[in-house]
């Protein structure tokens, strides 16, 4: 099972690395200690800046040439610093593992994708992940061996990334494929790093806590022996700077664990109050003033969004206090500069013009936003965050869920907790541990090292195959219809189903379906996936269906049987990945690969494929 590792002993530690959207950490532990109290952090982060934090903001800092220069806290402080033109040769990347959240729209991540710097400009994805990768990985090593006076290498280590698990297949492949440029791994070993998915990783660390440990509960006993225990069915609600990431959990007897429904969630994050925000800037000072600051002054933009990220997160919305947003000078004189529609250039007046009853004013060098503003800032998506969580606990499938988990950076916020106790606490347990924000790493190095404790998923997605059919009059479409070489009417783009949506999977289960090859002197033969959250698709260009980004290629070179050649396609399903092998079984011939896309050696499969015929394969008939 691609991504799974039978064993964590052949290494001596195992490294988790939290890539969030807004803040990123690692956690780590030595095999030789057993249980949560083996787990270790950095907790260093920001030390230079004056900060003593857990985790370390999600920003990259290339230099003019696009090197590397820093990451995290660094990386915000030097791009702070710089001045006038010089902020804008320099590529920094914030928020960026959001464009890994596609859903719908055909939208596929690729080794194409890119990414736009602050500067304007685009870089490749996969070297910008790659980039901030290699720097979290190197500063876990340098954190183990300053704490052991061991020299800890890459080879030494079980990694662990986390990933939402609402992401598709072809965004977590991305992460896999940015971890071996990031040099996490070789591809000669690839269950050195294991994929976790986000809420699972954190059930583990949860359930191990003391009930004291968490928001409004009282006592010394562990969560799995009052709360969670075997028999009792809960969801995990991850809340994160990105997205909401929602799964739900049964306990079984022997204490391993399988999932319920499908995992959902949506684009509800922490970052979208950041973006109420700027609305709100927007309404007040007009939207082509703060679009222009922000390309003129991005160092300075960054300022103001920071201090709103950090004072976002306090009870002052709830407790109707003031919040106050610090606003640079440049931004102050800079309205003083700029021709608006409005017929003032002071800022105050501008405020006051829009705000006449004083939620929102000026005092010297600060915004101030009262608790209603800011509490309507949170609200579209604690609202989204909310519903959703109702319509999924109406799900016959999770009638008998009596509590949850509430994690992830943006659970930290007293608004969102607010909002999710008032409407659900007099039904269900709510548990939201002391650090929300830690649960996920933490519980992803427990992952680590019992990675097969997840024993049934349930499929989010249906996935399938294109392939070629005989032609069948009236009921496919003529416009799809055409002959082989030998003349036979076929139907092309057929959507052949591997896995159907809500569908279950076990851990370290496989299928096996056969094809053959549609033209009789046919030497290789490709698969190409896709996937939909439709249950019946028949072709694979219908609405809502999506190119998964990888094919795979096998070689079947005994054309003397003509188009009589099974080809097996292979599928392992239940892990947090997949894999797919192709095998001529004439030749025994194989190659196996994850479903989802190829970044190395692209070049070269894209020629493969293009010396193939239109219709690559074929269902059997038997």
């Amino acid at each position: 099972m691609a991504g799974m590792a039978g064993s964590t002993s052949q290494y001596m530690a195992v490294v988790a690395v939290d890539f969030g959207t807004t803040f990123s950490g690692f956690a780590f532990s030595f095999n030789h200690r057993e249980g949560e109290r083996g787990i270790l952090v950095n907790k260093a982060w920001g030390n230079d800046q004056g900060y003593q934090a857990l985790k370390t903001p999600t920003c990259l800092l290339l230099d003019p040439e696009q090197r590397f220069h820093s990451f995290g806290f660094d990386a915000n402080e030097k791009y702070a610093q710089l001045q006038g033109a010089d902020d804008r040769q320099f590529y920094f990347f914030d928020l960026f593992k959001m464009e890994l959240y596609k859903e719908g729209g055909g939208q596929t991540i690729t080794s194409d994708t890119t990414l736009t710097a602050r500067n304007g400009k685009r870089l490749r994805a996969v070297d910008v992940f790659a980039d901030a990768l290699r720097f979290l990985k190197d500063q876990a090593l340098a954190v183990m061996r300053e704490r052991t006076d061991v020299n800890f290498t890459t080879a030494d280590i079980q990694w662990v990334l986390t990933v939402p698990a609402i992401w598709q297949p072809s965004a977590r492949q991305f992460m896999r494929d940015a971890a071996y440029k990031a040099q996490l791994l070789t591809s000669d070993n690839p269950d050195q790093l294991i994929i976790a998915l986000e809420p699972e990783a954190a059930s583990l660390w949860c359930r191990q806590r003391k009930l004291v440990e968490f928001a409004e509960e009282k006592g010394e006993a562990l969560v799995k022996d009052v709360v969670a225990r075997h028999g009792t069915s809960y969801i995990v609600v991850d809340c994160g700077g990105g997205t909401v990431d929602i799964t739900a959990h049964h306990i079984q007897p022997d204490d391993s664990i399988h999932e319920i429904y499908r995992a959902t969630g949506g684009p509800w994050g922490g970052s979208q109050v950041n973006q109420e925000f700027e609305a709100k800037l927007k309404g007040i000072f007009g939207v082509d003033f703060i679009d222009n600051f922000k390309n003129s002054h991005p160092s300075d933009w960054l300022e103001i969004i920071g201090d709103f990220e950090m004072k976002k997160r306090s009870a002052r919305a709830i407790e109707d206090k003031l919040t106050r947003i610090r606003l640079p000078t440049n931004f102050v004189n800079y309205y003083r500069c700029y021709q608006t529609h409005r017929n003032t250039d002071d800022i105050q007046d501008a405020v006051e013009e829009r705000y006449p009853g004083g939620e929102v004013a000026i005092n010297g060098d600060y915004l101030c936003l009262k608790g209603g503003i800011m509490r309507d800032m949170f609200d579209p998506v604690v609202s989204s965050i909310v519903e959703h969580i109702g319509d999924l606990l109406r799900k016959p499938k999770l009638q008998d869920v009596r509590y949850f988990f509430l994690v992830g950076g943006f659970s930290g916020s007293l608004v969102l907790q607010k909002a999710i106790r008032d409407k659900f606490q007099n039904d269900y347990r709510i548990l939201v541990p002391a650090e929300p924000d830690m649960a996920i790493v933490k519980g992803a190095v427990m992952f680590g090292k019992t990675p097969k404790i997840i024993q049934r998923r349930i499929s989010a997605r249906t996935y399938g195959v294109r392939v070629n059919m005989n032609f069948i009059q009236g009921l496919h479409p003529p416009s799809k219809k055409f002959y082989t070489s030998t003349g036979i009417p076929k139907c092309r783009s057929i959507f052949s189903t591997l896995l159907r949506i809500d569908e279950e999977v076990r851990l370290g289960e496989s299928k096996t379906f056969t094809f053959y090859p549609v033209e009789p002197d046919q030497s290789r033969v490709s698969f190409t996936f896709y996937m939909t959250k439709s249950e019946n698709p028949m072709f694979v260009d219908d609405e809502g269906v999506i190119p998964e980004g990888c094919s795979i290629t096998v070689r079947s070179p005994n054309i003397s049987k003509g188009t009589d050649r099974d080809i097996e396609l292979n599928i392992k399903f239940g892990g947090t990945e997949i894999t797919a092998t192709a095998i001529d079984v004439d030749s025994g011939e194989n190659v196996t690969s994850h479903v989802n896309l190829i970044t190395r050696d692209r070049d070269e499969e894209t020629a493969s494929l293009a010396s193939l015929s239109l219709a690559d394969v074929d269902v059997s008939v038997s």
